[in-house]
């Protein structure tokens, strides 16, 4: 398989997330890789080429870091799936559904934790792979047209969809979940590498909004949505 400052967090938060490893363990054979590279450049006196790939696996392990997050536990709470900046709130109907949705779309940079979260405690129904392009992640064909993993969790009777979307640079989408799945708030389910999307879609007649254009999200903490 080819492989996005808020201030509306939940007043009322669990303690942080029990000890986890701080880098994603997808992200250990681009950094052994290019830490081995950098001593054998170094080895035949290749001082720039080695300095380079030291400075390039410095940055995987930032881009790879794993923070742990305090999860909001207030009843009803929709927390970010992903880290980023709010670039769109839009109504949307979906296929197979009668209702609208509220669409809340995050833009992640290559400089964002790239963890993916899942948005509330529930049951995984599905998870839908698609083929698809590599445009800019920020560009609104992107939701459509770009490669993408969608995600339907359930709690109760209410849908919620998250969307991975591959953008410009990312082609590796990881989902970790599969159908019937249990899944807690804030748990990690995936990652997206290297500059990325992510929409979740929440009923419309069912929650309040509580993000902005504009707003930066932290995912598994930042609140999204109150559900009625």
């Amino acid at each position: 398989m080819s492989k996005q400052k808020n201030n509306t967090n939940s007043k009322k938060l669990n303690n942080t997330e029990p000890k986890h490893p701080p880098i994603a363990r997808e992200g250990y054979p681009f950094i052994f890789i290019l830490l081995g590279l950098g001593l054998v450049f170094m080895a035949f006196s290749l001082q720039y080429i080695s300095w380079l790939c030291l400075f390039l696996a410095a940055f995987v392990v930032y881009f790879f870091r794993d923070p742990s997050r305090k999860i909001p536990d207030a009843k009803g709470a929709v927390v970010s799936p992903a880290d980023g900046r709010i670039i769109g709130i839009n109504q949307v109907n979906l296929p197979g559904f009668d209702k609208p949705f509220t669409q809340v779309n995050i833009f992640l940079s290559i400089f964002n934790v790239h963890i993916n979260r899942c948005p509330l405690g529930a049951i995984v129904k599905k998870v839908d792979y698609k083929e698809g392009k590599f445009k800019a992640a920020y560009a609104k064909e992107a939701s459509t047209q770009n490669e993408h993993t969608a995600i339907l969790f359930e709690a109760g009777n209410m849908p919620i969809i998250v969307k991975q979307i591959a953008g410009l640079i990312a082609r590796r989408i990881i989902c970790k979940i599969k159908a019937g799945d249990k899944v807690d708030k804030g748990q990690r389910f995936g990652l997206i590498s290297f500059g990325s999307r992510v929409e979740i879609f929440i009923p419309a007649d069912s929650a309040d909004i509580k993000v902005k254009q504009g707003d930066k999200v932290k995912g598994g903490e930042s609140l999204i949505a109150v559900v009625k």
